[in-house]
């Protein structure tokens, strides 16, 4: 009788260790995580970090600089892609850097849209007008 209490101890002790082991697997990497998008006029490139975060350089076409955004955040869903609203603030004020986003993947291509300024430069202005918000198709590839 002992020794049947003693196997019996053994055996929950494993299976207790067992399941604790299996509830503290690490959460498996997207198809997303370390990949690197760019869109052909070298405006946009994402660059996912993890499976909720990526980091995002824009450059207006023109400037002199590019502009770096880290840990936006993100959800993939098959091959649909959505990047939460990102608002920035600026000397120029507050604007949004991308808005209702969605992309879809397709082999090494993301085709995206979404809001996000505009580039444009009015006549007397020296700046684009970063709160007037303008629709964008973009197509990305994999770097």
């Amino acid at each position: 009788m002992k020794t049947l209490k003693q196997t019996l101890w053994v055996v929950i002790l494993f299976s207790s260790l067992f399941f604790i082991s299996c509830e503290k697997d690490e959460e498996v990497s997207n198809k997303l995580v370390g990949t690197d998008w760019a869109d052909n006029r070298g405006m946009w490139l994402f660059s996912f970090k993890d499976n909720t975060s990526l980091n995002v350089v824009y450059k207006i076409p023109n400037a002199p600089h590019s502009y770096s955004f880290e840990n936006l955040s993100y959800k993939l869903d098959g091959n649909n892609v959505k990047i939460s609203d990102h608002k920035v603030k600026s000397p120029h004020g507050e604007f949004y850097l991308i808005k209702d986003f969605k992309g879809v993947i397709s082999d090494n291509k993301m085709t995206c849209k979404f809001l996000t300024p505009t580039t444009e430069i009015e006549e007397g202005k020296t700046m684009p007008d970063l709160t007037k918000l303008v629709p964008a198709n973009v197509v990305m590839n994999k770097k």
